[in-house]
């Protein structure tokens, strides 16, 4: 069966949600090894849509947001996770849905410019690998060797779950707040 390569989200101008056509054109002579499920709604849907029929790429197709109890369920249905980003929309941040992708210690592959967070969080977590945006060759490499890699998937679901936990989870923000509120006294 094909690797799942998952979008989930809103489907907006700022997520930058071309370069995933334009991945999933230049893989789809790979469509017995991986597919694109694009999950969400947004102002881009439609257009996206069309663009995938114009195209003719059929190792891709679109479903609805599940439901949040299904979020676990939702997340655990991708092998490999996208987080591309607009990078004139989102060099000063961390898109929410890279801490939920590692919390549920799934890989995903990001686009975010050297230097930005998301770049600077994928060379301290060792987590997830991290491309330039629209550099469509880079992305279309990282995602089929993670597709074709289990034991690299599991690896680095790993590293991001631990990253999460070590991070980001309420006992070390409470340990860290603990330890600024002490220092500052």
């Amino acid at each position: 069966l094909p690797k799942t390569i998952l979008y989930s989200g809103n489907l907006g101008r700022k997520q930058g949600l071309r370069q995933i056509i334009e991945v999933a054109d230049e893989l789809r002579s790979f469509r017995d090894e991986i597919r694109f499920v694009i999950r969400g709604n947004g102002g881009e849907r439609d257009a996206l849509e069309r663009e995938v029929r114009r195209r003719g790429i059929d190792n891709m197709c679109f479903e609805s947001l599940l439901p949040p109890h299904r979020l676990n369920d939702g997340l655990a249905d991708g092998h490999v996770h996208l987080v591309p980003q607009n990078p004139e929309a989102a060099d000063f941040a961390v898109p929410s849905k890279a801490f939920a992708i590692m919390a549920a210690g799934r890989p995903f592959v990001a686009t975010a410019r050297p230097g930005s967070p998301l770049w600077d969080m994928a060379s301290e977590s060792g987590a997830f690998v991290c491309v330039t945006p629209y550099d469509t060759d880079a992305f279309a490499d990282a995602l089929l060797r993670l597709a074709r890699d289990e034991p690299l998937r599991k690896a680095l679901g790993s590293l991001g779950r631990s990253f999460v936990e070590q991070k980001f989870s309420k006992e070390a923000v409470t340990r860290q707040l603990l330890h600024h509120l002490e220092s500052s006294v």
